[in-house]
């Protein structure tokens, strides 16, 4: 795991200052601020399977985990009564925004086999080999790089062997010259203010002008080099279009990618 200080500075208040640009903005958000516009590729969904334990670490308020355990037989809650046999599943969402935390648990307390908690991705307190699928749906995008390999291989410890893992993050389109631009003055802010000064970084604002939140786009070759230097083998992409709507902004059309691995059923945990 990334040693703190080489992480994030030597002092305390270096460390202080750090962490609170990075996650200040996130837990500020109100349940209905946090942006849900990312999808999971169907592939990947319908390849889950029927009795599985499904971990999604950063689950904003709920809805993209529900969306796989509630309904239908996958969900104990829904069944007609003395049907107890069938297939079911198990989710569990983790984020730092306690508003999502508490907005998820309130919609979906009904449903006894979907948990959701305040907690961050980094150092989850489960043994090894326990989930059977991890999803990371736009939160990569909004960390710091040594934060993303911190997570990436501690899902991989989760995992069972050959479980799944899923990415959702935005494509990095550096071909439209008004994007590049975008990225370009961003980048430069950024590493202006000591923040990701990486290209495809991108800052989150409101109409009003005011800033919300970092946020990255990726090329389909660093998310996968991501997965794959985590330890997961037989990796997947998919792309599709999403209408994003954040904050007050208008909606409108992106791309996305979907990338999905698998841990090696006869590899040990990193």
């Amino acid at each position: 795991m990334t040693n703190t200080k080489e992480q994030f500075g030597t002092s305390p208040e270096e460390i202080r200052l750090k962490l609170t640009r990075l996650e200040l903005p996130w837990r500020s958000l109100t349940a209905d601020e946090i942006p849900h516009s990312l999808e999971l590729a169907t592939d990947f969904v319908n390849d889950i399977p029927e009795r599985a334990s499904i971990l999604d670490i950063g689950c904003g308020n709920g809805l993209k985990l529900a969306k796989l355990v509630v309904g239908s037989f996958h969900d104990l809650s829904s069944r007609p009564s003395g049907i107890i046999d069938e297939p079911f599943r198990n989710g569990l969402g983790i984020d730092i925004n306690s508003n999502g935390i508490e907005a998820a648990r309130t919609k979906f307390a009904e449903h006894k086999n979907l948990n959701f908690d305040v907690q961050n991705g980094t150092g989850l307190e489960f043994i090894k080999n326990y989930f059977d699928c991890i999803i990371i749906i736009g939160v990569l995008d909004a960390i710091e790089p040594e934060e993303r390999t911190t997570i990436l291989k501690e899902a991989f410890r989760l995992l069972k062997p050959g479980g799944r893992i899923a990415i959702s993050e935005f494509k990095l389109n550096d071909s439209d010259p008004n994007e590049r631009k975008k990225y370009e003055a961003d980048m430069k802010e950024e590493a202006e203010n000591g923040g990701i000064a990486e290209y495809g970084v991108r800052i989150v604002r409101n109409k009003a002008g005011e800033k919300k939140w970092i946020g990255t786009h990726f090329t389909q070759e660093k998310l996968t080099e991501m997965l794959s230097e985590a330890g997961f083998s037989d990796i997947q992409v998919r792309e599709q279009s999403v209408t994003t709507a954040v904050l007050d902004q208008e909606p409108k059309k992106r791309q996305q990618y979907t990338v999905w691995g698998i841990k090696p059923k006869n590899e040990k945990c990193l």
